[in-house]
């Protein structure tokens, strides 16, 4: 939780004097570096990913307008021989 309030960070302090909340720099940083690490997981997974890939997008807007954006992503691999038929009646 980002708090600039000093009296909040006070409160805090009384209730656990060992809790620190970070500042909202200090947050920003933090959620931008791990979505960047993610990022870049995500980019390797699906660069390693053998076969072909398909993506699935589902947007809507709740009750609220608040937009949402769904992405799916579908690996298909034909590298297993003994799933081959498997595989083809399925698809």
């Amino acid at each position: 939780m980002a708090v600039e309030s000093e009296h909040l960070r006070l409160l805090f302090c009384i209730l656990n004097p060992i809790a620190k909340a970070p500042s909202a720099d200090t947050l920003r940083s933090n959620v931008i570096d791990k979505f960047n690490e993610e990022r870049n997981n995500i980019q390797e997974i699906l660069q390693n990913a053998p076969g072909q890939l398909s993506f699935m997008l589902d947007a809507w807007t709740s009750p609220s307008y608040i937009p949402f954006l769904g992405i799916t992503i579908i690996a298909y691999t034909t590298d297993n021989a003994s799933n081959n038929d498997t595989l083809r009646k399925n698809l």
